[in-house]
């Protein structure tokens, strides 16, 4: 852990209403990159997978990579791939940057985009003066007849949120051109949250995470119409295959209907205040209608002329039952002899393979879950089913025999990973926002990510993911670790960002800008002066003339970076025993996560002269450290966390260690908001595949687990940082992407400024600041 405890970043968390909780407890609310239900598309050789601003293209039978990642420019990151057989484009939506369209026939790596607007202010309102300046965000594609069918979301200005449909124009290889766009508004709540689309004849379907399914009357492109949306109350991703729909519901399973079925007639700009009728006045939901007990989520399907393949994400609930809905007329679950819902039990996340010959009664056939964690995403190619997950990554499985279908390949190398990351607001400049600088460390394709924390208030904000990246630049070497920091150069301040990157060693990048990262500064990297194993970096003075580089097994270097293009090497390194993973400076001493060595003490009074001056093994494998007070925390991986008097710089000595999973990152703090009225003092931990757990260590000696204060993220976390006021975490969760974590407590919660449904782990539109 670098000395990041002096960034207080407040403002840009969340805000949480005070509710009769039991006890305390750790909630997810936010992610980058956002999971898609369609992140997964096949051509005939080739299989595409988007996420974050990347679309890695992997060999669809080895699952090996197979050419250089495609880099879109967008805020919230890819939300949906459709694959065109007949044209060769890859087409992908990508929130408020639109759709773009990728010639696969060449593998166009700078494809060009068309924005959505979706329905002017004007079609809402009598009021013409006013103008829609809020460009909705795009959440999924489906290809008919030349046109694109782009599902959207949107706020008008009078705060009502809408989801909707437009059409493009995407014949030919020119330029995409706008036809018409038609929306609805939510029913059972004020605003709505479209997921997918598909098309079948003069219709479109829209599934909507909060009011379920939508439909759009589409036969004049150029002026389409919302018609009707059904009480489902929860769509993930829809699909068509003959006359029936196939909808992945979330906790509601998966549903089934026939297009043909009795139609539901609204209002287009009228809120029900949920209650829907019927065309003939009668209430579309009755007890029959609502009575699923939050089963297991399925988030994806697929479809082939017999079977549905449907992705399942973890039950939470108590009884252990998935449901699967048959839909007849009027959307009412179909029932068993016995007029019971219709049940799958093993509700483990993975996937279900369903018999769909006879629409009216499916049948479960297949289960595959073998370690198969928070399943987002599910598409079909002849008899291969290939799935994505946080765990395992890519699986490609053949389904020849749906009972017992068979793995064929993985593939953890995904896009748009964080391994390491650098929080930082900046105080001399005009930009007050909250920064995350990521890093992307594992695979082919290393980068750093500029992400930016929106300051919003509430639910029905202009920007509807609140994580929101900046910029994105492809690195040379392993990009181990980052820093960010001010600089003063003659009155004027710049932001700089230092890579430590591996065995290409030092990257300095200007960022003053964040919508563009800069050329590299620095000519030289210094890897052909022996910085070849560049693993952290770290200083504690505020003018940033030297920084220091945990540099594996030549130890901790010095350097001078008073010229960004020009930086030099001072003195000899300090060569500690073991490999220097982690370090922190707290000004004269550098304290130094080295491995199978322990911690490490190297005395940095003079800066070009590091001299190392004591250490303390430890029985671990020492990943990170942090110092607060008279103690070092050491995440010691499977060792868990060693608690260290270092009073005596030169002799420290363990006191006491607890127990965990595999720590490999810790924050120590005491938060300073009302969630922390007693003033403790907390560790806390990123656990690798034990995710995130959190240590009172206000008695350093005797440190206790808090309960409640725990999340066993999807990934495998291996950095954490925590806001001043101890309200939330973020988390490096490797393929789980940059994690945010909420902390709330009975007897202490922070003021509310809003609140918001509870929606699912890969929410888009999320919790509010």
């Amino acid at each position: 852990m670098k000395a990041k405890t002096a960034l207080l970043f407040t403002l840009f968390f969340f805000a949480f209403a005070a509710t009769a909780l039991a006890e305390k407890k750790t909630t997810f609310s936010n992610r980058w990159p956002f999971n898609a239900a369609k992140a997964v598309a096949t051509d005939s050789t080739h299989l595409f997978l988007g996420l974050g601003n990347i679309i890695r293209v992997y060999d669809k039978n080895t699952l090996a990579i197979d050419h250089t990642d495609i880099a879109i420019e967008t805020s919230e990151g890819i939300t949906g791939l459709y694959y065109d057989s007949a044209t060769g484009y890859l087409f992908v939506t990508s929130g408020h940057s639109g759709l773009y369209r990728i010639d696969t026939n060449n593998l166009e790596i700078t494809p060009t985009n068309y924005i959505v607007k979706g329905k002017d202010y004007s079609e809402y309102s009598d009021d013409n003066s006013k103008t829609d300046l809020i460009l909705p965000t795009s959440r999924g594609v489906h290809l008919s007849g030349g046109n694109a069918y782009v599902a959207y979301t949107k706020v008008i200005p009078n705060s009502t949120v809408m989801s909707g449909v437009e059409i493009v124009n995407a014949s030919g290889s020119g330029a995409m051109s706008r036809r018409g766009a038609a929306d609805l508004p939510g029913g059972f709540v004020t605003f709505t949250e479209a997921r997918g689309i598909a098309v079948s004849g003069s219709n479109a379907y829209v599934a909507d995470y909060v009011n379920g399914l939508m439909k759009f009357d589409v036969s004049n492109p150029v002026n389409p119409q919302g018609t009707y949306w059904a009480a489902t109350l929860t769509g993930l991703d829809i699909m068509i295959s003959g006359d029936h729909a196939f909808m992945a519901g979330g906790s509601y399973g998966l549903w089934i209907a026939a297009l043909a079925d009795k139609d539901w007639k609204i209002d287009p700009y009228e809120n029900y205040n949920g209650i829907m009728k019927y065309t003939d006045g009668t209430d579309v939901l009755d007890n029959n209608s609502k009575t699923i007990n939050n089963p297991a989520m399925a988030a994806s399907i697929a479809l082939s002329d017999n079977f549905a393949y449907a992705y399942i994400i973890d039950s939470l609930t108590p009884d252990g039952l998935s449901y699967m809905k048959t839909i007849d007329s009027g959307w009412k679950p179909s029932k068993d002899n016995q007029g019971n819902d219709k049940q799958i039990r093993n509700v483990e996340s993975g996937l279900r393979i369903i018999n769909i010959v006879n629409k009216e009664a499916p049948v479960l056939e297949g289960v595959y879950n073998s370690a198969i964690a928070d399943a987002y995403s599910v598409c079909n190619s002849s008899s291969s089913i290939y799935m994505v997950d946080h765990e395992t990554g890519i699986t490609k499985l053949d389904a020849t025999t749906p009972a017992s279908p068979v793995s064929l390949a993985t593939q953890s190398d995904l896009p748009a990973n964080c391994n390491k990351f650098y929080l930082y607001q900046e105080s001399h400049t005009n930009d007050t926002n909250l920064y995350v600088y990521s890093l992307e460390s594992v695979g082919l394709n290393n980068s750093l990510r500029i992400l930016q924390f929106a300051q919003v208030g509430g639910i029905l904000n202009t920007e509807f993911s609140n994580i929101n990246m900046q910029s994105h630049t492809t690195l040379p070497g392993e990009a181990r670790d980052v820093f960010v920091r001010e600089v003063n150069e003659s009155g004027l301040y710049h932001v700089y960002a230092f890579i430590a990157d591996g065995s290409n060693g030092l990257l300095i990048y200007n960022v003053d800008d964040k919508k563009h990262i800069s050329s590299r500064l620095n000519t030289s990297t210094l890897a052909d002066q022996g910085l070849n194993q560049a693993q952290a970096i770290d200083t504690a003075g505020s003018l940033v003339k030297y920084i220091f580089v945990a540099d594996g097994t030549n130890g901790v270097r010095s350097i001078n970076v008073e010229n960004k293009a020009n930086p030099v090497i001072k003195g000899e390194p300090a060569r500690i025993s073991g490999t220097a993973k982690d370090l922190f400076d707290t000004g004269n001493y550098i304290y130094v996560a080295a491995g199978s060595a322990g911690l490490q003490v190297i005395d940095s009074s003079d800066k070009e002269n590091l001299r190392v001056t004591g250490g303390i093994d430890t029985p671990g494998d020492a990943k990170a450290v942090a110092i607060w007070g008279n103690y070092a925390f050491v995440a010691d991986g499977a060792e868990g966390v060693q608690i260290i008097d270092i009073q005596n710089p030169i002799n420290p000595s363990i006191k006491t260690t607890f127990r965990t999973t595999d720590a490999c990152g810790i924050w120590v703090s005491q938060p300073a908001g009302s969630l922390n009225p007693s003033q403790k003092t907390y560790a806390y931990i990123a656990d690798g595949t034990g995710g995130v757990i959190t240590i009172d260590v206000t008695a350093p000696l005797s440190p206790t687990e808090v309960t409640g204060w725990a999340y066993n993220t999807v990934g495998n976390s291996t950095e954490i940082a925590v806001n001043e006021p101890g309200t939330n975490a973020i988390v490096a969760d490797n393929k789980g992407g940059l994690t945010v974590l909420a902390f709330s407590d009975t007897q202490a919660t922070t003021p509310s400024t809003g609140s918001s449904p509870e929606l699912s782990d890969n929410c888009f539109i999320t919790t509010i600041f």
